[in-house]
Order: structure tokens, then C-alpha cells, then sequence
């Protein structure tokens, strides 16, 4: 541990040093390739190819590229909450102070105290970096931290990197998509509910964030790796998301598409209450979010539609990202 700000004031000459003497694994590339391997064809962009036998990443200079990363690159992310708790911390800078620029806003905790609150946060971190290299510690950050991930080995970085960490094209990146589409409301999960990929807005969310990250020309970055959408979505054990849908209020997407392909597999809701168990003289006897359902009996159709949901969610999301970066 650091015992003052005088040791860690210390700490960058030390890093120097050992960055200098040991600045990355031999027999790599600019991007983390391996150099002194087989060369495939060379297209500007990461891409994938079968070779010998198994499936590789190859870099866009043609060399087989085995992905070594980290999340959470930056001096941005997990500022610390302070409000309702200032008295646990032994120090926090006036407001006329310039570390005061560290002070920011949060909103979006998942858990705990601060769901549903707009509070204030500190950002410890960008403040000893700060205190480590004075007003420009942002641009030393991002080439001190792009240099010490070569030193330790990595040759890529993962979600919630900072932009201005990837725009600096040192090490590869991979994109973290999150759309905010609307959810099954009967979903549940523990960080939030699933979204609903029959929603209208399901592909018109992502393709307005795609053509944010267009704007700041991540299609046309050499550097990029790939995409991820979303993150940790709880699908739940099969047929969780179906009985979700059932759960929903009738003008949930998900609902009406489950409604119309039973009524296209059994034709009459006489058919469906035999298949089912249920007593339904109607189709508008399904119109209630809490309409009786046999689970055990409807099982085999719940999973069914709990794969259509699947494969709408990830039909979308290719399409999408097809369209934005072929």
C-alpha cells in the first residue's frame, strides 16, 4: 500500500524504469499479433479464419491473434458515492480546491443504498493521477496505461474502456453496446429485466447507438475487434422469458407474438385448452397477464417460443451490426 503522497509521487520514476526494461513479449506486432507466425492475407480489419484445423483471430495485417485483455481501462469509471456518508472519509477537497474537478455526479447504481438516487461521487483514482503528473495526467494515463498493458502481456482491452483510451489505437478494443431497449415487463433479472426483441424499438435503439459510435468512427477503426451487445441479460432457466411474456400486459410485443403463433399452430382456442389443459372458450380468454396456465402441460410450446425469442434477439442484433460494420 501507499503510505503518503510523497511515495506516490515516487512510483513513476519507478514505473519508468521497469516499463523501460521490460516493454512487452517478443515476436509480436503493432497489434498484439503474433509477427513471427503464419501469415494470412492481410485485409485492414480483424477478422476470423479457419486455419490448420481451428478457428483463429487474425489481425489486420494477416497474423493469428489470440486476445489476452482487460476490462475497465480508464481513470474514469468507479468514482466512489459520497453522498450521506461524507463522515467515512478523512478528507474530501473544498470546492474551490483544484482537485475539486474530481467531484462528479452518479445516477444509475443497480443495488443497494443509492437504486433510484442522483448522488455525488469522488474520483479517487483521476485524483492521484493528478497528484502523479499534474495537469496533462490524462494524456500521460493513456500512454503510461496502453504501455504497461504491453509490458504485463495483454494486447487487448474489454467493456467500459474509455473512449479516449481506444481512440488512441495502442491496443485493440472490442465495442460495448448498451441500447436501453424496452423490456419484457414480466421479465425479472439482477441487473434489470430482459429486453423485448420484438419491440419496434429494440432495433431502432441499437441502430441509433451504432450510428452514435459511427459518428466517432469506430466502423472505420483498424482497432476494433468486435462488439458485444448488452451485458449479463438473465435469460433464466428455459421457459422462463416465454411465461415472462405470458406475464406481460397484452400490448407487450413479446405477448402479441406468442398469442399469434399459437393461434397459427392450433387454429382455435379449443385446440390450444385440449394441448394445454386450460379452459379457454376464446382466444380473448389469453388477454390477461394473470390467465391460468398449466406450466408442466404448456411446457413444450413455453420453450419453443422461449428459443423464437432467442433467435429474434440475436437475428436483430446481426443484422444491425452487419449493416453498421460489415
Amino acid at each position: 500500500k501507499v503510505p503518503s503522497e510523497e511515495a506516490l509521487c515516487a512510483l513513476p520514476a519507478r514505473e519508468e524504469e521497469d516499463l523501460s526494461a521490460h516493454p512487452g513479449p517478443g515476436g509480436w506486432n503493432v497489434y498484439g499479433g503474433w509477427e513471427d507466425g503464419p501469415e494470412l492475407n492481410a485485409t485492414g480489419a480483424f477478422r476470423v479464419e479457419r486455419h490448420a484445423g481451428a478457428w483463429w483471430l487474425v489481425d489486420p495485417e494477416g497474423r493469428l491473434f489470440w486476445s489476452h485483455g482487460v476490462d475497465c481501462v480508464g481513470h474514469w469509471p468507479g468514482a466512489t458515492p459520497i453522498t450521506d456518508r461524507e463522515s467515512y472519509f478523512s478528507s474530501l477537497p473544498d470546492d474551490d480546491s483544484p482537485f475539486a474537478q474530481f467531484y462528479g455526479r452518479g445516477s444509475n447504481a443497480p443495488h443497494g443504498y443509492y437504486v433510484n438516487k442522483s448522488f455525488r461521487t469522488f474520483n479517487y483514482r483521476a485524483a492521484n493521477l493528478f497528484r502523479q503528473y499534474g495537469e496533462d495526467f490524462a494524456d500521460r494515463a493513456i500512454d503510461l496505461t496502453h504501455r504497461r498493458l504491453r509490458s504485463w502481456g495483454f494486447n487487448s482491452t474489454g467493456a467500459w474502456t474509455e473512449r479516449s483510451y481506444q481512440a488512441a489505437q495502442r491496443t485493440p478494443y472490442t465495442v460495448m453496446i448498451h441500447h436501453s431497449a424496452p423490456p419484457i415487463a414480466g421479465s425479472s433479472g439482477w441487473w434489470g429485466q430482459f429486453p423485448d426483441p420484438f419491440h419496434s424499438e429494440f432495433r431502432t435503439r441499437l441502430r441509433r447507438q451504432l450510428d452514435s459510435l459511427g459518428r466517432q468512427g469506430v466502423n472505420d477503426d483498424p482497432w476494433v475487434i468486435g462488439y458485444f451487445i448488452d451485458n449479463e441479460l438473465t435469460w433464466g432457466r428455459s421457459p422462463s422469458l416465454a411465461m415472462a411474456a405470458l406475464r406481460s400486459p397484452v400490448d407487450q410485443p413479446a405477448r402479441q407474438a406468442l398469442i399469434r403463433w399459437l393461434r397459427d399452430k392450433y387454429e382455435t382456442a379449443a385446440a390450444l385448452s385440449e394441448a394445454w389443459g386450460g379452459e379457454y372458450a376464446d382466444w380473448s380468454d389469453l388477454d390477461a397477464p394473470d390467465v391460468a396456465v398449466d406450466e408442466q402441460q404448456a411446457d413444450a410450446d413455453l420453450r419453443t417460443f422461449y428459443v423464437r425469442i432467442a433467435e429474434k434477439y440475436f437475428q436483430v442484433c446481426a443484422e444491425e451490426i452487419r449493416r453498421f460494420d460489415p
